[in-house]
This record gives C-alpha cells, sequence and structure tokens, in this order.
C-alpha cells in the first residue's frame, strides 16, 4: 500500500515538472518572436539650443546612433523648414557607431519658444523607417521692433480698387516705443502712423503704433513687390513687405452690386460703370447659384446702365449670388460680385 502511494506521489511530480518545462518553453519562444525596436535612432529627439535672439544663426550637432551588427543605410536627412540648414548627409552609419552631422538654424524673428524638425529616412538589411528629432529654442526678448502682421500678403487684387491695410509696430522687450518714421520703396506704396483704435489703446497703450497702408487705386499690373522700412531711432528699424498679383481691370466698374429684391418678372436698371467710360465689348453673368435672373446687356452704349430682369418661380424669398464679368475692347476683364435678393 505504501509502495503504491509513492508512485503515485511521483508520478505527479513528474506531471507537474513536465508541464512546468512546456510552459517555461513555450514563454521563451514568446520572448523569441515579440518584436524588436528599430536600433538606429537619434541621439535625442529633442535638442534643446537654449535661449537664442532673434535674426540670428545658432550651429548645432546631430547624431545619429546604430547599436547593431550592420551598417544602416541614410536615404535621406532632411530639415523641415527653409531655415534650418544642415552640412551635407551621411550615406551610412557605420554598425555599433554614433555619426554626427553639423547645422545651422536662422532663427526667426520673434520672441519665446519655437520648435523645428528634422527627419531622417533609415534602411537597415530589409527594414526602412522615418525618425523625427526636434530643434527646440527660446528667442530672448530685445531692444528691437517687431511687425504684427510681419508681411503684408494681398494675392490677387483688382488695379482698379485702393489698397488699405495696417500693421502693429512694437518693442520685443515691449518698453515704450516713441516717434517712427515709415518709409517706402517706391511711389507706388506709402506708409502712415495714425492712431490706434479704443480696443487696441486698451491692449498696448504707448508700447505700440499703427502703421497704415496706402495706395492710390490704379495700381500697375503685375506682380506687386513693396518694402516699408519703420524706423525708431538708434539704429532700430524693421521691414515689412507688401505682395500681390495685381490684375488689370476696366477703369470706372463699380466693385460690387447689390439688388435689394426682385418679384418674378420685375426688373431692375443698375449702373455697372461710369458713364465717362468706353463702352465694354461684352457684359455677362455667370457662375449663378439659382437660375432665377437674366441680364440684359443692351443699354445705350455709355450710358453705364445695365438691366436685371426676374426670371422662373421662386418659393419664398431667396438670395442669389453670381458675377457680372465686364470684358472692355482691349480684352481687359473686371469681376463684379452680384447679390439678388428674389421674392416669389
Amino acid at each position: 500500500m505504501q509502495r503504491a502511494v509513492v508512485k503515485a506521489i511521483l508520478s505527479c511530480q513528474a506531471l507537474v515538472w513536465s508541464s512546468g518545462c512546456a510552459s517555461r518553453s513555450e514563454v521563451e519562444g514568446a520572448t523569441a518572436s515579440k518584436p524588436q525596436p528599430f536600433p538606429v535612432s537619434f541621439e535625442s529627439s529633442r535638442i534643446d539650443l537654449g535661449l537664442v535672439e532673434g535674426r540670428s544663426k545658432v550651429k548645432f550637432q546631430l547624431g545619429l546612433q546604430n547599436t547593431s551588427d550592420s551598417a544602416a543605410e541614410v536615404l535621406s536627412l532632411s530639415p523641415g523648414c527653409g531655415c534650418t540648414v544642415l552640412a551635407g548627409s551621411p550615406d551610412a552609419i557605420p554598425a555599433k557607431s554614433t555619426i554626427q552631422v553639423e547645422g545651422e538654424l536662422d532663427v526667426p524673428r520673434g520672441v519665446g519658444p519655437f520648435s523645428k524638425p528634422v527627419t531622417a529616412t533609415i534602411r537597415i538589411g530589409n527594414e526602412t523607417r522615418s525618425l523625427s528629432a526636434s530643434l527646440i529654442a527660446k528667442i530672448a526678448p530685445s531692444p528691437g521692433l517687431r511687425a504684427s502682421p510681419d508681411s503684408i500678403e494681398l494675392g490677387r487684387i483688382d488695379s482698379g480698387r485702393p489698397l488699405n491695410r495696417s500693421f502693429i509696430v512694437s518693442r520685443f522687450d515691449e518698453t515704450p516705443l516713441g516717434l517712427l518714421d515709415v518709409t517706402s520703396t517706391s511711389e507706388l506704396i506709402r506708409g502712415e502712423v495714425v492712431p490706434l483704435n479704443d480696443n487696441e489703446s486698451a491692449a498696448l497703450g504707448w508700447r505700440a503704433a499703427k502703421v497704415l497702408v496706402t495706395a492710390a487705386a490704379g495700381l500697375p499690373a503685375g506682380p506687386l513687390a513693396e518694402r516699408l522700412t519703420v524706423s525708431a531711432g538708434e539704429g532700430q528699424s524693421l521691414e515689412v513687405f507688401v505682395r500681390a498679383e495685381v490684375s488689370a481691370c476696366v477703369p470706372g466698374v463699380v466693385p460690387r452690386v447689390f439688388v435689394k429684391s426682385l418679384s418674378d418678372r420685375e426688373t431692375a436698371v443698375i449702373t455697372l460703370f461710369e458713364s465717362t467710360s468706353e463702352s465694354p465689348e461684352s457684359i455677362e453673368l455667370r457662375k449663378l447659384s439659382k437660375p432665377l435672373v437674366r441680364l440684359d446687356a443692351s443699354s445705350p452704349a455709355g450710358t453705364g446702365n445695365v438691366q436685371l430682369t426676374a426670371i422662373g418661380e421662386c418659393e419664398g424669398n431667396a438670395v442669389i449670388t453670381g458675377e457680372i464679368v465686364v470684358t472692355s475692347r482691349d480684352a481687359t476683364t473686371s469681376i463684379v460680385p452680384l447679390v439678388v435678393i428674389r421674392r416669389p
């Protein structure tokens, strides 16, 4: 009886031991199949340049490390913006080594913290990865001037419409501004210091000034790239660029037409251009949101008047938008936005 009990106990221990061995083997197999981290990385994902001066140039180094037993191929290494320049890109990173890449950052104007990205594409064996790091720094306050916005981008504008934009000038260290002098690179535009409005004055007080940028109607067609220089004495100045693409237009054409309301078959006579202007080659109605109005451009030459007629059925009041395209005899065009309220 005792032999039977001992035999049973030994059998159970053997079963437990063999079960434990199988479980350990499974764990080891699972560990072996676990994905390994990519062996190439930036030494640091954040390269802290510390406190820097605005509009200065700061040199730095990027470290790329390879912990594998094989060389890694560098497919690309590039900064995220044009203000960062790297001194070339290595072709490879040897096994078990780290390489350093020198660069230079053109610090922007402004104040406070900022970040600029750098990315790398690395291939090792059959695996390719994209890596990223960030250059971080903080721009120190300085006695220099700043503008908001620091450039005026107008896009496409009509040469027949006057330019009227403004920007705010202040100091980086937010000390009182004093008197300003504004000069322009040409006669096309001019800058003038004007009073702040109530909200601006309450927020900024004597620390800032407003500069109004003006240009007379009739800017020459083509790209506009002018520069205003704002000076505050003691050698302190800044430049604000004004850029636009000026399109030619028919002289004297109104900038916008608004018709309060038209019921079915009702007409409205609108003055589209000056009566002293040369009669245009054509007048067309385009891009109507709903086909509920018609333009009759057969008015007597030189009167500047055209007729708008309501057509079709309208359920309730409707706002109709479109544009009137006026083409002169020399193929110059003006696009006039149109808004009509239709009644049933």
